[in-house]
């Protein structure tokens, strides 16, 4: 789908890229933007709990957890999960290679 933007920086004004990356056609806001909310969330509220609810003991343990799971992370090799997004890219690819409607067929 092609959208034309000629009407909107024709007229050029400060905010203008900011309205033109906010455009909801083809906007990379619409591709992200519910795993976008999901981790806003989630976020803040870890954030909020750990400051306001949890004391200074329960910040101790919280901090522990942390640094335990963030020493095995390592334990999962970046190349494994590499190799797992590269598999589904080229079989995407050859999917739609494959639905493409040939003249000598």
């Amino acid at each position: 789908m092609t959208l034309n933007y000629h009407r909107v920086i024709s007229n050029s004004k400060p905010w203008t890229f900011l309205r033109l990356l906010f455009t909801w056609k083809a906007s990379i806001w619409k591709a992200i933007y519910l795993e976008l909310l999901c981790f806003l969330i989630v976020y803040g509220a870890l954030a909020a709990v750990y400051r306001y609810v949890l004391d200074s003991d329960q910040q101790k343990i919280f901090e522990g957890i942390v640094r335990f799971f963030d020493e095995r992370l390592d334990y999962i090799p970046l190349e494994l999960v590499l190799g797992f997004f590269c598999t589904k890219v080229f079989n995407r690819w050859t999917t739609q290679y494959d639905n493409i409607g040939f003249i000598d067929k």
